[in-house]
């Protein structure tokens, strides 16, 4: 339990450092809903016990910096 009380903390504390801004281009959005939807995705397989750690940090990673461009 203190691992998913961990990841909790750790995906809340990169959002709240995150400056979501809305963009225009609907290209731009769609891949911003596509990485959405793949950090999801491994995080529920992270918690099958399907994912390892690595592959949900960078699948966080990739969602959190194209919501900064």
């Amino acid at each position: 339990m203190t691992t998913q009380t961990d990841l909790r903390k750790h995906f809340l504390t990169k959002i709240a450092e995150v400056n979501f801004r809305t963009n225009p281009d609907y290209h731009f959005r769609k891949m911003l809903y596509r990485l959405h939807e793949e950090f999801d995705k491994v995080w529920v397989r992270y918690n099958n016990g399907d994912a390892t750690m690595k592959e949900w940090e960078n699948s966080l990673n990739k969602w959190i910096k194209m919501e900064q461009i």
